[in-house]
C-alpha cells in the first residue's frame, strides 16, 4: 500500500520559511531546495522541508 505523504505547494513553503514564492522558486533553482512537478506546478515533502531547514540552521551556525 502506498504512504500518503502531504505535498506542499510553492506558497504553503514560502510560508512556512518565511520568505516570497519568488525566493522558494530560486532555492530550487539554486539547488537548495529540493522539489519535484506535478504537472506544471512544483511539489515539496515533509523531508524536503525538514532538510532544507537544517542545512539553513547548519549554515548559520557556520558547520559543515
Amino acid at each position: 500500500m502506498l504512504s500518503e505523504k502531504k505535498l506542499f505547494t510553492v506558497l504553503e513553503m514560502s510560508e512556512m520559511i518565511q520568505v516570497t514564492p519568488e525566493t522558494v522558486k530560486d532555492y530550487i533553482r539554486d539547488g537548495k531546495l529540493t522539489a519535484f512537478k506535478v504537472g506544471y506546478q512544483w511539489r515539496f515533502t515533509e523531508e524536503d522541508l525538514y532538510k532544507f531547514v537544517e542545512a539553513r540552521r547548519k549554515e548559520r551556525e557556520g558547520v559543515e
